[in-house]
């Protein structure tokens, strides 16, 4: 038997074993290594002919070139989409990627080729937009679809659906797509552009992303998620839920099939003018050849997965990088201080979440020029990437197009610089506590920030807290502000106590990946269920960002430093993350050239999407083989009547006596 383990170029090196009958994990580890990249679920079989084939093709390297189009998303998602872009291209493919000409990260860069559309807006009117909508957050008390669609930060998502109609309106730009000959589309599914141009050029696609809301990502890949014990997003229930929250689950689960489509109705109403046609939100998700998904079962609770779901959790943790120097001030003012003293948000909720897509379809259905649905835009996808995985998320169903590449941002923590390495080591046996709530929420209200500052001065340890708001009055002298941190490499440090966050998915990752524990203050999106997988975990401690008290902040600090029982915990996730058969980056990467040299993943979409919904429920089957069982009753019941009505029937009647005649 012929198998392949890595080489250090981008192919497989071949080696001749024994024939044996399969391959294990237990009997060949770096035979697993290479099998389980195309298969996730399961150990691969393969003997004789077709494993000879495998052996034959891959001597010629790991993938020839290909050119792939790349539709990204702006913020913080782009950072994660990144590494694999970066990845790809050292891998010798040509990529091109697809941008409005204003963005916040998005721009032009000499690794590849970036080709932008015009906007109807200015960077001073995008800035304007998501302040006003991440202003509204610190007004919610509970996040649903509800809230969003009816207070400001609707318009946000309005702008964010329709610019795709800006990228059809440019007919250069579509003509060059066309003429291009792309192997595939990469793309992050949430503004559903990169859906719309999948599904208008016929492109297989590569989905990279944390999970949907709504229903769309089990519909979509027909995986099955059961209420019973899969939380809803944005609920914020762990797997194991009580009555009352599995009630309050099944109605939020009913809720996201009423009202999803409201949400994405701009956005399918847009599509449909697009591609000419009424389009479902399952038209753009259910033709996805592989989800890469930003997320594992170390961080999220387990669940039915299916084979096109791969999960690169962790994919943003990296090798830390060296310290700028520009923190050498605060090194040398924070060790005068020890020498003197001596010693941005949001699906939140599944309630209506057609009226928060409802631009975004409208965009859609105009440029596919036909009306288009959630559902007909994520259903075409080949593969989902997901930045998530089933050591951070429940167990669950999956499908075989799904990719789970959660930690895909982890990287190991570098050796600090001298200046920075002075600084932490100025904390003495206390340490570090990391603080940052995210790249998009840059100022908080002064008297929640006083309160936060407050809390930091109660503990020993120095914290240094990413925030470019103005600075609280009463900030204690064990607290530095600064305006960005390497977060990976501060928490990747081994004075490094505790992370402060919001719960975002790359925080989140990092924090698994270096083994910090957590205090969790989510504020947005699927942070609050971030923040409850990982409590439920015993790996930190959540608060209500907006209800908190100083003491609750301190003592949630307290708690994950003092009590061990919260480092035990985050080393397990820990372990449990690394210990997997291929890095989340080389996962992603290789399902990504996957599609590129497959024109797809047919052969990972199920069946079940060419269902009506009553023959998926076997509804057709169960009435026609209970109409069977009530026929056969009847016609017994009625042939048992019958004939108890002749046997009784008879026996039950007297002869009437007959008079004889009188002679």
């Amino acid at each position: 038997m012929c198998k392949y383990t890595p080489s250090a170029g981008a192919g497989f090196v071949p080696v001749l074993l024994p024939q044996t009958d399969s391959i294990t994990p237990a009997q060949n580890p770096s035979s697993w290594i290479a099998l389980d990249c195309r298969f996730p679920m399961a150990a691969t079989i393969l003997t004789g002919f077709p494993l000879l084939c495998v052996c034959l093709l891959l001597t010629s390297g790991f993938a020839e070139a290909g050119k792939l189009l790349v539709v990204p998303m702006d913020g913080s998602h782009w950072f994660t989409m990144r590494l694999v872009v970066e990845q790809l291209i050292q891998r010798g493919h040509e990529l091109v990627l697809i941008i409005p000409e204003v963005s916040w990260q998005l721009g032009k860069s000499s690794n590849f080729t970036v080709k932008t559309y015009s906007t109807t807006y200015n960077l001073e009117e995008l800035n304007q937009k998501f302040k006003t909508f991440s202003d509204s957050q610190w007004n919610i008390r509970q996040q649903s679809i509800l809230s969003m669609v009816l207070n400001s930060s609707s318009d946000f998502f309005e702008h964010l659906f329709l610019h795709c109609k800006n990228l059809f309106s440019d007919p250069k730009l579509v003509e060059y797509i066309k003429e291009s000959s792309f192997d595939a589309v990469f793309l992050d599914p949430f503004d559903v552009c990169g859906l719309i141009v999948a599904k208008y050029f016929s492109l297989p696609s590569v989905v990279f992303t944390r999970g949907l809301f709504c229903h769309f990502l089990e519909e979509s890949t027909q995986c099955p998620s059961p209420p019973s014990y899969v939380p809803r997003i944005f609920l914020g229930f762990p797997d194991a839920m009580s009555f009352r929250e599995r009630v309050r689950n099944h109605i939020s689960h009913l809720e996201e099939h009423l009202f999803c489509h409201y949400f994405l109705k701009t956005a399918l109403e847009v599509a449909s003018e697009i591609l000419q046609t009424a389009v479902t939100p399952y038209d753009l998700y259910s033709h996805t050849s592989i989800w890469l998904l930003r997320t594992d079962f170390v961080f999220d609770y387990p669940k039915p997965v299916m084979p096109n779901m791969v999960f690169i959790g962790g994919i943003n943790c990296q090798e830390g990088k060296p310290l700028p120097k520009t923190f050498l001030h605060i090194v040398r003012c924070h060790e005068f201080q020890r020498e003197s003293e001596e010693s941005h948000l949001p699906p939140g909720g599944t309630f209506i979440c057609h009226y928060f897509l409802k631009t975004a379809l409208e965009v859609a259905s105009e440029i596919l020029q036909k009306a288009v649905t959630p559902y007909d835009l994520y259903s075409h996808m080949s593969i989902w990437l997901l930045r998530t995985d089933f050591v951070f998320d429940y167990p669950k169903p999956v499908m075989p197009n799904m990719v789970f590449i959660g930690g895909i941002n982890c990287q190991e923590g570098k050796p600090l610089p001298k200046e920075f390495e002075a600084y932490v080591n100025a904390s003495g046996e206390h340490g570090i506590v990391v603080f940052s709530l995210g790249s998009m929420v840059s100022d908080i209200p002064e008297k929640k920030a006083m309160e936060i500052a407050d809390a930091l001065g109660k503990i020993p340890q120095t914290v240094l807290w990413r925030y470019t708001g103005t600075p609280p009055p009463n900030l204690s002298k064990n607290t530095i502000l600064v305006k960005w941190l390497p977060q990976n490499d501060l928490l990747g440090h081994p004075k490094a106590r505790a992370f402060i966050t919001h719960s975002g998915s790359h925080g989140i990752y990092e924090g698994i990946c270096n083994g910090v524990p957590m205090v969790m203050l989510p504020l947005f999106g699927d942070q609050m269920d971030n923040a409850k997988r990982m409590e439920t975990r015993g790996a930190g401690v959540t608060l209500n960002v907006l209800e908190m008290t100083s003491a609750d902040l301190a003592n949630a600090l307290k708690a994950v430093i003092n009590d061990k029982s919260y480092k035990e915990n985050i080393m397990h996730l820990s372990r449990l993350h690394k210990d997997r058969p291929i890095e989340p980056l080389d996962l992603a990467v290789f399902w990504v050239e996957f599609v590129m040299r497959h024109k797809g993943a047919p052969h990972l979409r199920p069946a079940a999407h060419d269902l009506t919904w009553y023959q998926y429920h076997s509804l057709d089957v169960i009435g026609f083989l209970l109409a069977v069982v009530l026929g056969v009753v009847f016609i017994t019941y009625k042939c048992c009547a019958f004939g108890c009505r002749k046997c009784f029937g008879k026996k039950g009647r007297v002869k009437k006596p007959h008079k004889s005649k009188a002679h």
